[in-house]
């Protein structure tokens, strides 16, 4: 158990988020990625507008998409997509986000074309401020860290 955080149950946390209409979370399942959201569409309706699904291939979107959920995230560390295959399903599907490894964003024009596309990116982990310098520069708007604060939290703390 980690200090100073709470373990919910899915219920508990579904009730926490009924209760925060304006919060959002990204569902990151790891395995039986359709099952389990599946399973939260139908026990929880009226939370799909607040959860984010993460899908880890291109056919898990359709499911996804049909058991009701508007905004999905398409996560590339477990894939071998081409950048090429990837811009042509950002085209034809609504994506509301692409993560992505750093490696990854760092050596390629991908996180660009995405933002072209109007597809938000993130990076994935960026732990030092010229990391995240850099891949702001190359189109990456959002990045997973394990360290870095937010802008306005390091200013209030100065």
């Amino acid at each position: 158990r980690a200090v100073g955080l709470t373990q919910l149950s899915f219920a508990e946390f579904a009730a926490w988020l009924a209760e925060h209409p304006e919060t959002r979370a990204i569902i990151d399942t790891k395995r039986e990625t359709v099952k389990i959201l599946n399973k939260i569409a139908r026990d929880f309706p009226k939370l799909r507008g607040q959860i984010i699904p993460q899908i880890y291939t291109f056919p898990q979107y359709t499911l996804v998409a049909k058991a009701g959920f508007k905004d999905i995230l398409l996560t590339l560390y477990a894939s071998s997509y081409t950048d090429a295959a990837i811009l042509k399903f950002a085209a034809t599907h609504r994506l509301v986000a692409v993560a992505m490894p750093a490696a990854r964003a760092s050596r390629g024009k991908l996180p660009a074309a995405l933002q072209t596309q109007g597809v938000f990116v993130y990076a994935h982990l960026v732990d030092t401020p010229a990391l995240k310098e850099k891949l702001a520069a190359l189109g990456v708007s959002g990045f997973y860290t394990a360290l870095l604060e937010p802008a306005s939290t390091l200013a209030l703390s100065l």
